[in-house]
């Protein structure tokens, strides 16, 4: 149950930072270009930390070029409870998240630092530090960019079809996942991948999802649990296309 509640939570806060303007779309279809879904792990060896701290790196290519975006979530607790200051360090950067109203902390870029948190070319470690939280470890290293090169940005899947999805990383995390979800929000989920870089969904979980417009997402991660497992920090790097599911 933790682990269900800690899955919405962040998937809750990442939507709040996938929203630029008004309200954000919780349908591919009406925003495809929407964030408001990312995955983030849940599954961590057995653990259910209740306390969670996560920086995501986006990597975003347009024509040919990668471009990051850099934002950060945490919540203590369940429910969220108040820390105090929270803030993410980045490259000698201090990036402080500001606490919403149900006491979950975010950090999104903003019109002075469009792209939000900055990282090397390659993995970054950050740091994480609460005011009124103290963390037994409060470094995480985020893998480097990430690439999906298939499938292709706006690309058919059948979904009668095996789909292979494969990317390439610069300094990958120690594990990867993927993502595909539909138009109404039905997801497949595929986490603790190691350093594979593809994995096949096989065409009867395909056929679980709806036709129209969905996502595709590979992302590397890294975590560590902390405070006797009461506590995790992710790093993430993330990518994904749009896809047409038929």
């Amino acid at each position: 149950m933790k682990k269900t509640i800690l899955l919405f939570s962040l998937l809750m806060l990442l939507a709040i930072v996938g929203c630029k303007k008004d309200d954000a779309a919780t349908n591919p279809t009406d925003n495809p270009g929407s964030t408001s879904t990312t995955p983030t792990p849940t599954d961590f060896g057995g653990a259910t930390p209740t306390n969670v701290m996560a920086v995501v790196r986006t990597s975003t290519t347009y024509v040919g070029v990668t471009i990051d975006v850099g934002t950060a979530v945490a919540t203590f607790g369940t429910p969220p409870q108040d820390k105090g200051a929270v803030k993410v360090t980045s490259k000698g950067t201090d990036y402080n998240l500001t606490k919403q109203s149900n006491n979950a902390y975010i950090f999104t870029p903003d019109a002075l630092s469009p792209q939000g948190i900055s990282f090397n070319s390659g993995a970054t470690e950050v740091t994480f530090s609460a005011a009124n939280y103290t963390l037994g470890s409060n470094r995480v290293v985020v893998p480097g960019k990430i690439t999906l090169t298939s499938p292709a940005m706006d690309a058919s899947v059948p979904r009668g079809s095996n789909l292979t999805i494969s990317w390439t990383t610069s300094n990958a995390g120690a594990n990867n996942a993927v993502m595909v979800i539909d138009k109404n929000g039905k997801s497949i989920f595929k986490q603790n991948l190691g350093t594979a870089t593809s994995t096949t969904i096989n065409s009867t979980e395909l056929q679980t999802l709806a036709t129209g417009t969905g996502i595709v997402y590979a992302l590397s991660y890294n975590y560590i649990l902390t405070n006797n497992n009461e506590a995790v920090l992710i790093g993430e790097t993330v990518a994904f296309n749009t896809v047409n599911l038929q």
